[in-house]
């Protein structure tokens, strides 16, 4: 028993550093198209996805990031927990702020687990660029909003892996 329990904490362990990794699809794609294909992913189970993304100047490292991890746990959440059929994820840039909305016409089911592990990480990631989160989930909707500034923008873009 000694010896499980020792596995389960190293198992966790490790999970939370993976969790905190740059997710390799951001180098390879660039933040909008990483978003993109984890979309792809999200066709396969029942769910139309649209990506709308303004413009934005190169970001650190950091928010991209946060901004792919908010993304991928909101949308978690639409598939497991609201079983949303349609959703938009948007990205804008205004006043040096990205706005991440992600909006679904879902069950609002999220709104019965406001302590999820999935949906406090998000207002976790936020916060710790100086952002905020906010979650409005009812009964056919539900929206995620992250507001994140880009004070510490990246000082120059980041070439694609592979690329010369």
């Amino acid at each position: 028993m000694v010896v499980r329990g020792g596995i389960q904490a190293t198992v966790f362990d490790v999970r939370r550093v993976v969790e905190g990794l740059r997710p390799p699809a951001i180098d390879e794609f660039g933040l909008v198209d990483a978003v993109r294909q984890l979309a792809v992913g999200l066709h396969h189970d029942g769910l139309d996805i649209r990506i709308e993304a303004d413009p934005f100047p190169p970001l650190s490292a950091a928010a991209e990031v946060a901004i792919y991890r908010i993304v991928q746990e909101a949308s978690t959440d639409i598939v497991r927990h609201a079983h949303a059929t349609r959703a938009i994820i948007d990205l804008a840039f205004a006043d040096d702020v990205v706005v991440l909305t992600i909006s679904d016409d879902g069950s609002g089911g999220v709104a019965d687990r406001p302590d999820g592990v999935g949906l406090h990480s998000t207002g976790e990631r936020a916060a710790s660029l100086g952002g905020e989160r906010a979650v409005d989930a009812r009964e056919g909707t539900g929206t995620v909003t992250a507001r994140l500034p880009v004070a510490a923008r990246a000082t120059q873009p980041r070439a694609k892996v592979g690329a010369p």
